[in-house]
């Protein structure tokens, strides 16, 4: 692996990781929307969400006023996998990843490219769960007649 190749891989992981991170916090953004670790080995991602069952309108001396029902809904998510190698980082939900970057440009050339090709295959996983995580978030939580 040249010196040019490795610019390019390491631009396209930190692509990944800016792109992960931004999903990540318009995910957190939604104010309606809570994560915690379920189960007693951590082995899902618990996503909550509050959205409109109905909404009734009213008008009373000129004024209108509407009344919404809500209701609260939840899903399971796969926990993202692990991360590839021994890197000491806390297991939050989306762990820093670019703390693990800069601590990997630190192993010897023999391992980096390696480490470095599965690191960007584990970002690549972590962005399709993301994906699905902000799907799910964002579609509405009842189809309305």
């Amino acid at each position: 692996l040249d010196e040019e190749d490795l610019d390019r891989l390491m631009a396209s992981i930190r692509a990944l990781v800016d792109m992960n991170k931004q999903i990540w916090e318009r995910c957190e953004l939604q104010k309606q929307v809570s994560c915690t670790l379920a189960g007693a080995a951590d082995d899902c991602l618990l996503f909550y969400r509050v959205g409109y069952e109905s909404v009734d309108v009213a008008t009373e001396a000129k004024t209108l006023k509407f009344k919404a029902s809500t209701i609260l809904s939840s899903k399971s998510f796969p926990v993202f996998p692990e991360l590839p190698g021994h890197f000491d980082v806390s297991r939050t939900v989306l762990p820093d990843y670019e703390q693990v970057l800069l601590k990997a440009v630190h192993l010897r050339d023999e391992l980096l490219e390696p480490f470095l090709t599965i690191f960007k295959d584990h970002l690549k996983c972590v962005q399709v769960m993301l994906g699905e995580v902000d799907s799910w978030l964002l579609e509405p939580s009842h189809a309305y007649a």
